[in-house]
């Protein structure tokens, strides 16, 4: 009875870490014939793999197929899959699983330089041992938006150089890159070296403290040359960045030496653990600096969010599409009448409203407006809209930008890739503050890519949809007032309040009219 409760146990554990699934793949000997999906370099083949994570449907994986046919490793682009096993050519057991990439990045892929630092662990390159280091020059062939947008300097990704100068896994500091090609010790791919360029992970690290019992004490010692504080500890953080010497912090830190919670400056930092008074996992949250605490209206820090978008539509005299009475129609994201449109063979005002929920006014920054076919930004087919400037948000304010944009069905396509389909759903993606010159709270840095659907569609029959016919206009002819209502409910209730002797008239988002003569 034991052994089969065992044998049991094992199954169950078989099946919680790992599944089968039938795969059919197109696949192509390089990524260049994979673009062009080549039908000379084309082999179809039917796999059963076993493995936890399940592959997307319609992406590409750079796949070690064995000796299969004599395959080897080839760019795989998911066909079809079925949960289970299928009538397979052959079966994989836990293959290597590059990264992702979709039809349009891997057609956008190109070589670009880096320079980077290298060591052997997260740990060790927070810590910056000179013993571990090793510094190379790479090309690393990326998608374009990977480049552009989450390869920054000082940022850090991980790759595996696999036997170049046996150095297998290596975490990696970006001391400089350029599109320019230059001396070069090994050439890479994004999907053969499986490069993450999100790396993120928590150590322990040692910060010498200054802790305050207000916000205001914390405040005088780090702004106004006060002095006074109630002690001084060394502690080991478990965080993924050093908390900088400049800011103001509070965290919880339990019973070590009654503290409990606590405002804090940062006299000395350093990677790695050192000799403290304790260690802990606590959440930390970032206050803000002398530029914004010294302000007592703007204590904190900005948080610049995307608050709406709304589209406007031009007609072929290229004027802005209105009702009746002269009101702009518009789409838009923040209410009922999602997702957003776009109209084929139209003029678009796309107009961006980003907000500034922070405690803190936030000078000039840009933002980017994207398209992407998934909620991944990082799947972006096309930038519609770069660098646009929006100004100064002072704290809780909003900044409206808008920009024109077309999309052309007799191209038919998007970044020079894709057709956009009448049945499917895409993605606006908004990067704001796309240069992070505004220093954001200890969040707001992490909400900086938003995403809203949109539709495309044909007739402009199909633009205005919260309910039927709404929403409606209600015009008084005796005082020229207007009111909006957005379903029959509120219609009804609007209507029975009118006064009387009085002629109105009702118009729906179709541009049909009724008349009124209320007595």
């Amino acid at each position: 009875m034991k052994k089969i409760t065992l044998l049991l146990l094992l199954f169950i554990t078989k099946m919680t870490y790992s599944q089968i699934t039938y795969y059919r793949f197109e696949t192509y000997s390089t990524q260049e014939k994979a673009c062009a999906q080549d039908v000379v370099d084309r082999f179809v083949v039917k796999v059963n793999i076993e493995h936890p994570n399940q592959l997307n449907l319609g992406s590409y994986y750079y796949l070690d197929l064995g000796s299969n046919f004599g395959l080897g490793k080839r760019y795989c682009k998911v066909t079809n899959l079925s949960e289970g096993s299928g009538d397979a050519d052959f079966d994989l057991n836990h293959p290597s699983v590059s990264n992702s990439l979709n039809s349009h990045t891997i057609c956008n892929m190109k070589y670009y330089y880096f320079n980077l630092s290298t060591y052997s662990s997260y740990q060790s390159l927070r810590e910056n041992r000179s013993s571990d280091r090793f510094n190379m020059k790479v090309h690393i062939k990326l998608p374009s938006n990977i480049f552009q947008y989450h390869t920054s300097v000082g940022s850090v990704m991980k790759v595996d150089f696999g036997n170049e100068f046996n150095l297998g896994s290596r975490y990696c500091v970006i001391n400089n890159k350029s599109e320019s090609l230059g001396d070069s010790d090994a050439d890479l791919d994004y999907a053969e070296n499986n490069v993450n360029v999100f790396v993120y992970e928590k150590t322990y690290n040692y910060h010498n403290i200054i802790t305050f019992t207000s916000k205001q004490k914390a405040v005088d010692y780090l702004c106004h040359g006060s002095r006074s504080h109630d002690g001084t500890y060394k502690v080991n953080l478990y965080t993924a960045d050093l908390h900088l010497t400049n800011k103001v912090y509070t965290a919880n830190f339990g019973n070590n030496f009654n503290l409990g919670t606590r405002y804090f400056v940062v006299s000395n930092n350093y990677w790695g653990r050192g000799d403290a008074d304790f260690d802990i996992n606590t959440s930390v949250t970032a206050i803000g600096n002398c530029s914004t605490l010294s302000n007592p209206n703007t204590g904190g820090e900005p948080d610049l969010v995307l608050k709406q978008i709304k589209i406007g539509y031009r007609d072929q005299f290229n004027n802005l599409i209105t009702d009746n009475f002269g009101e702009v129609k518009y789409t838009y994201s923040d209410n009922a009448n999602k997702p957003l449109k776009l109209l084929k063979d139209t003029n678009h005002d796309i107009c961006v409203t980003i907000q500034n929920k922070g405690n803190a006014n936030a000078g000039n920054s840009k933002l980017d407006v994207l398209i992407s076919p998934t909620t991944s930004i990082y799947d972006a087919w096309t930038t519609i809209k770069a660098n646009q400037s929006y100004g100064a948000i002072n704290s809780n304010g909003t900044q409206e930008k808008c920009f024109s944009y077309r999309y052309d069905s007799n191209f038919g396509v998007i970044g020079s890739h894709t057709r956009l389909n009448t049945s499917k759903t895409y993605y606006f993606f908004v990067h704001v503050d796309k240069n992070n010159s505004v220093a954001e709270n200890a969040q707001g840095e992490q909400n900086n890519d938003v995403s809203e659907s949109f539709k495309y569609i044909t007739s402009s029959g199909n633009l205005y949809s919260r309910g039927f016919h709404f929403p409606k206009l209600i015009f008084n002819f005796n005082d020229f007032s207007r009111v909006i209502v957005n379903d029959k409910e509120e219609e009804s209730s609007t209507v029975q309040k009118l006064k009387n002797n009085t002629i109105y008239i009702i118009q729906d988002n179709q541009g049909n009219s009724q008349k009124i003569i209320k007595k």
